[in-house]
């Protein structure tokens, strides 16, 4: 009997050694599976995370972590009630109640945390034991806050291209490798008088105008081998039959270094041609009328020659005949007559001879002739007559003939010059 309970009692003592073994076993298991299941996610840019059944946090990697701004031991057994505010915690709740209901979640949302606000892609599922009861969920989430700013600006950079483009006169357009048109900005109704749905599709050759479907079709293959052709001005058909001018630029599209089609812009230039077109007319009637005006000119200047000549031939006839006829009887008379008649003779002598003269009867710039009491005592003054003597001859006062002659000299402007009257009327009788 005593060996039986020594069998006995080594019996249970072996038995729970081998327990204890086992559990030790376990245990290593269990840390070794925790350690490579922390290798594993710490490594993993994403937070991942594990909640049990009362939606407590029970596993966390490192990205989670430095998302929330603290240590593991901070997330572990807490829900997110106590983790997050009341907004963002509703937010989780609704995420979660479709995971506990067997739900398979993908989504993005906005939480606040750290009093910021971060844009995440949340994939959650359930956790089921071996019965299939749900215990738990595990999710990944993903920090998408760079590029739902990116998005968003990019987003609102397209609506302000769009504003433009939609509300600008100018088009834009692409068309494919093949010349069909892809795409065109809504302001192409303005220039062809089509919308763009009719437009889209079509060849772009169908717009042109026949006239310049050679060049056009040239242009688009040099774009196609790469060549920059600038600027370039078509003639295309309006919806109504008429005939518009554009301007385009454009350039290739390129991808993978081959051209896979034509962008660029085109703008309505048919009233700048018509305005071209009216200066380059308005142009020619001027040179026309200009060159009409030049030969008028010639003619007339042919004329005025030929009156100077005229004039000269009939000046030299006068002055002969003056010589030969007229002179003589006064060279008798200044003889014969009293000498207190001699000078009206002398200003009828100078009056003759002014007659075939260049100076004329009448002295005085443009606008301000001469009076005729004025013109006699000018006449008397460059023939070398004192005042005295004009007083004299025209039985004036000396007074009289002084104020004359200031008046002269201001008809002729000299007025307030030191210039001699008498030497400026005989340059005048010589021009």
């Amino acid at each position: 009997m005593k060996r039986n309970g020594n069998s006995s009692a080594s019996s249970d003592g072996s038995e729970l050694a081998a327990c204890r073994k086992a559990l030790r076993l376990a245990q290593r298991a269990a840390a070794t599976s925790d350690h490579l299941l922390h290798t594993i996610t710490d490594t993993a840019l994403d937070s991942i995370f594990i909640k049990d059944s009362k939606r407590r946090y029970t596993f966390v990697n490192r990205a989670m972590t430095e998302l929330m701004g603290c240590s593991a031991s901070d997330l572990l057994g807490k829900t997110p009630e106590e983790l997050f505010d009341a907004e963002s915690a509703r937010t989780v709740w609704a995420v979660d109640k479709r995971s506990f209901s067997g739900e398979d979640v993908s989504e993005e949302r906005d939480l606040l945390i750290r009093g910021q606000t971060y844009r995440l892609h949340t994939i959650q599922v359930p956790m089921r034991d071996q019965r299939g009861h749900i215990v738990g969920v595990c999710g990944i989430v993903r920090n998408v806050t760079r590029r739902a700013k990116a998005e968003k600006e990019l987003q609102a950079a397209q609506t302000r291209y769009l504003r433009i483009v939609e509300n600008t006169n100018t088009v834009i357009y692409i068309v494919d490798a093949d010349g069909r048109i892809t795409y065109v900005s809504p302001s192409v109704a303005s220039v062809t008088g089509y919308t763009p749905e009719k437009v889209l599709g079509r060849h772009f050759i169908d717009m042109m105008h026949p006239i310049d479907h050679k060049i056009s079709l040239h242009s688009f293959g040099s774009l196609q081998k790469g060549a920059l052709t600038g600027g370039r001005e078509y003639r295309i058909l309006h919806r109504d039959g008429s005939t518009r001018w554009i301007r385009l630029v454009s350039e290739p599209v390129l991808v993978d270094g081959h051209a896979a089609g034509i962008q660029g812009v085109l703008s309505d230039i048919t009233e700048a041609k018509k305005a071209e077109e009216a200066l380059r007319a308005a142009n020619a009637t001027l040179a026309a009328k200009t060159a009409e005006l030049e030969k008028k000119n010639t003619v007339l200047k042919e004329v005025l020659a030929h009156i100077e000549t005229e004039k000269m031939a009939v000046r030299v006839q006068v002055e002969a005949n003056i010589k030969r006829l007229v002179s003589p009887i006064l060279a008798r008379l200044t003889r014969r007559i009293p000498d207190g008649l001699k000078g009206e003779l002398h200003m009828l002598e100078s009056g003759i001879q002014d007659i075939a003269s260049r100076f004329g009867t009448v002295i005085g710039r443009p606008g301000t002739p001469l009076s005729p009491r004025e013109n006699d005592i000018a006449h008397m003054i460059r023939d070398g007559s004192s005042t005295r003597q004009i007083a004299a001859t025209l039985n004036l006062s000396t007074r009289t003939v002084e104020i004359h002659r200031n008046r002269i000299r201001k008809k002729l402007g000299i007025s307030r010059r030191k210039v001699n009257l008498t030497t400026l009327l005989r340059q005048i009788v010589q021009q």
